[in-house]
């Protein structure tokens, strides 16, 4: 992400998160002027519904009031297209680290959305050589990346740039 803010504007929805408040709201931090996180603030008990509800719109709000000439949507988790797969975009980056239908309490519509994804996105990133094979569905666009204990070799100064 941080070679693809070389050349556009990153904006970065984390997962929300869930406070006692009465309305929802959006934490925006720039961490550079290139890239901006943005963290959905949430009322307690807000049912997964009406949550989808308010994060498609704090998405459009973003995305549609920032300029860009092309858009790269970057997904970690499949889940978020609840509330993002209406945005036409002219990349899709579909960032898979881990088995998510693995993790404990994962929602039971993960494995679905998962291929839905699979279907939209333009390139795959796995974590590892392991899940690399476990997940290449896509010939030609997926890739395993490194672990974080060999990135260093993979980002030196006389890397080629990535371009998306």
């Amino acid at each position: 992400m941080t070679h693809a803010s070389k050349q556009q504007q990153i904006i970065y929805f984390e997962e929300p998160v869930y406070e006692e408040i009465r309305y929802p709201s959006m934490r925006v931090n720039d961490r550079s002027a290139m890239i901006t996180i943005v963290t959905p603030v949430l009322p307690a008990g807000i049912s997964a519904t009406k949550a989808d509800a308010i994060q498609r719109r704090f998405v459009d709000q973003i995305v549609y009031s920032t300029p860009h000439d092309r858009l790269t949507i970057w997904y970690y988790t499949p889940m978020a297209l609840r509330f993002s797969d209406h945005i036409a975009c002219d990349v899709c980056v579909y960032d898979c680290m881990d088995e998510l239908s693995a993790f404990k309490n994962a929602p039971a519509e993960l494995t679905q959305m998962e291929r839905a994804l699979f279907q939209r996105a333009d390139v795959v990133f796995t974590g590892g050589q392991s899940l690399y094979e476990a997940k290449r569905c896509l010939p030609n666009r997926s890739f395993p990346s490194p672990a974080a204990s060999t990135l260093r070799i993979f980002t030196r100064q006389e890397s080629p740039a990535m371009t998306l």
